[in-house]
């Protein structure tokens, strides 16, 4: 049967909302992942069959962002390329698209990964072309009606996850103690440099001159659960006061949940000629992905079973994996999956997670992958799952197995 594998990935550093790269749009941002990600593979782009990218917000990039990405990164206009919304799961499912196409044998060497820039994220006027008629018109924030609100539900994702802390027992302190170990995880990753393999500097202009950015800003070295503990829950949630109106207690804050952030990631994927070909100092086989979907009010333990489906698939159980990325959307979320599949929280998020990394929804997918990878390397580990939740009530789950 045939195969695919990665043999090079890596990420820029992730910036905060409106933070020390908010400067550069998410096709920059691409460009520059992609660019490094063909350098370190030590592969002439030329040879590169097909780009997907994901990107979530794409309103005001400008025409093809993905194909915008491959020529700022350096590859030639030979190369096509192709750009995936699969919302939080774009990145990650842009490497099961090029992993597919391997497999089919219509390509031989793709780059995939995920790019967005939310500090770039235009406003809208909405029904503004065929002219208003009287009064003030509302401004839509792009961020949110694209990216972080249900358009089912007209709920956004901290009033779904309100209800997932409800409906799956995920206490207000148990949040927070996560939210604090996120940090702490990434700030002593940070500190033993253990992201600099993954991470692509990234060089913005600040006073007219150069500043190279090669440090995820989101971790807090400063994160306590004192100081999380103080902060008051950001959503209500109407599902759950339809049910119990009076008695329950809202946990959701800043705190415990992911935050806005800017980014882009990318892998290279190839069939096994090109991998032995390349010599690549490590490579890893895609063994199998899996989606997952279900009522939209689950969105966010629906990777519960997305998980569950690839380990079936693949003929294997939770104790055949070495190391789960788990994308931080909310501590509740990260929380109720964990409890539901009953998986060591050692295992899980070993460097920290988007609630200390950020969330940059388009790059989201190929950063989890991405920091999976390296994460297996360097600790001398054979086989990981990367996996999120994404809006609409669905989950992508990917299995890697290092060769």
């Amino acid at each position: 049967m045939v195969s695919s594998y990665i043999v090079a990935g890596c990420r820029t550093p992730q910036g905060r909302f409106l933070g020390g790269l908010a400067s550069q749009s998410s096709v920059e941002l691409g460009g520059q992942a992609l660019n490094a990600t063909v350098e370190r593979a030590r592969l002439d782009p030329a040879s590169v069959d097909q780009v997907i990218m994901g990107q979530v917000i794409p309103a005001g990039v400008g025409q093809a962002p993905a194909r915008q990405a491959s020529v700022l990164g350096g590859l030639p206009t030979s190369v096509g390329a192709v750009t995936v919304n699969k919302v939080c799961g774009s990145g990650l499912y842009a490497a099961m698209l090029a992993d597919m196409a391997i497999r089919a044998g219509e390509y031989q060497r793709v780059l995939a990964g995920g790019m967005e820039s939310m500090s770039q994220a235009p406003h809208l006027l909405r029904h503004g072309r065929g002219g208003w008629k009287y009064g003030e018109q509302p401004l839509l924030d792009a961020v949110d009606i694209d990216g972080l609100r249900c358009a089912k539900l007209n709920l956004s994702m901290g009033c779904v996850a309100e209800w997932t802390a409800k409906d799956s027992r995920v206490s207000r302190q148990d949040q927070d103690m996560w939210s604090v170990r996120s940090h702490q995880r990434a700030v002593a990753a940070q500190d033993e440099n253990a992201f600099a393999s993954e991470i692509a500097p990234v060089t913005v202009m600040e006073a007219r001159q150069p500043v190279v950015r090669q440090v995820d800003e989101g971790p807090r070295r400063d994160c306590k659960l004192e100081s999380l503990a103080k902060l008051k829950p950001v959503f209500s949630s109407p599902l759950i006061a339809a049910q119990d109106p009076n008695s329950y207690q809202a946990s959701v804050t800043a705190g415990n949940a992911s935050s806005l952030s800017d980014g882009a990631a990318a892998v290279l994927i190839v069939d096994e000629a090109t991998m032995l070909g390349l010599k690549p100092r490590w490579a890893f086989r895609i063994v199998g992905h899996c989606t997952s979907a279900g009522e939209h009010q689950s969105i966010f333990t629906a990777p519960v079973g997305a998980v569950r489906q690839l380990l079936t698939k693949q003929k294997m159980s939770l104790a055949d994996v070495d190391l789960f990325e788990f994308n931080e959307a909310f501590a509740a979320q990260t929380l109720a999956c964990i409890r539901q599949l009953d998986i060591d929280e050692d295992r899980v998020n070993v460097r920290g997670g988007a609630i200390a990394l950020g969330h940059p929804l388009g790059c989201s997918g190929a950063r989890v992958l991405v920091t999976l990878l390296h994460l297996l390397v360097d600790k001398g580990l054979t086989r990981g799952i990367a996996t999120l939740c994404l809006g609409g009530g669905e989950a992508v789950a990917l299995m890697v197995e290092r060769v």
